[in-house]
């Protein structure tokens, strides 16, 4: 796997919108211009979204940034990092992928979530595809162009669009280092939901009976668990709480 350094010193170059390097790069299928740091599969999503020719960051990040004339940083977690478009992988096993799927808006981050799923889909073989809902007061037939528009940007995955309506449920997230989340989190939206009949569901990375506890005791009606993280025997330890 290629291990180049980018050590970052500012010069008089400057970088542009991810989504004018969309227009440009992606919908001429380009490859992309991948820094990375360390942390869980970082490595291995750079090396997918940039077609095998990822760079390591040192150092000064955004020095290293504009000299590699970077359009995505693949990184351990989120910050407030802005300089260029970022990716968070978290436990990846790409030998264990067998379809990708993006959820989209019409929101900034859409025409890069479309472009990474195809970039992934198209690197694994595996399928991929487009999914959205309309926008409330908006059209089914407004939703599927903003499906087509995204479309140029991923060739070849399918497409659907969702009907929109009231919730089934609303999932909260309680992990509290990478996504400050908590448990009371979780207990002020079951107090608010229950009353409506919504059920709440814990969103974490969910590993042990204990944790099934603490959300029954938080008032959760049901948990979303990471099946890829655990194995056969821990997965019927969860279903058995």
């Amino acid at each position: 796997m290629p291990d180049q350094t980018a050590r970052g010193s500012a010069d008089d170059r400057t970088s542009e919108p991810i989504g004018d390097q969309e227009s440009k790069r992606a919908r001429g299928y380009q490859p992309w211009n991948v820094v990375w740091t360390r942390g869980s599969a970082t490595s291995e999503v750079a090396e997918i979204l940039s077609d095998g020719h990822p760079v390591r960051v040192e150092g000064d990040l955004r020095g290293a940034c504009i000299g590699a004339r970077s359009d995505v940083l693949v990184t351990k977690k989120l910050t407030s990092f802005d300089l260029v478009s970022a990716v968070a992988p978290h436990r990846v096993q790409t030998d264990r992928i067998q379809a990708v799927t993006a959820a989209v808006g019409s929101g900034p981050n859409s025409m890069l979530a479309a472009a990474i799923a195809y970039r992934i889909a198209r690197h694994l073989a595996v399928p991929g595809s487009l999914v959205t809902a309309p926008a409330p007061g908006a059209s089914e037939a407004s939703a599927r162009a903003l499906l087509d528009d995204l479309a140029r940007d991923a060739p070849g995955l399918s497409r659907s669009v969702q009907p929109a309506g009231g919730a089934a449920a609303i999932s909260v997230l309680t992990e509290p280092d990478e996504f400050k989340g908590s448990l009371a989190h979780l207990q002020e939206a079951a107090a608010v939901l229950a009353p409506h009949g919504i059920p709440v569901m814990r969103k974490d990375f969910l590993i042990d009976a204990y944790q099934v506890l603490e959300a029954k005791a938080a008032g959760a009606g049901g948990i979303l668990v990471i099946v890829t993280m655990l194995t056969d025997a821990e997965v019927q330890a969860l279903l058995a709480c």
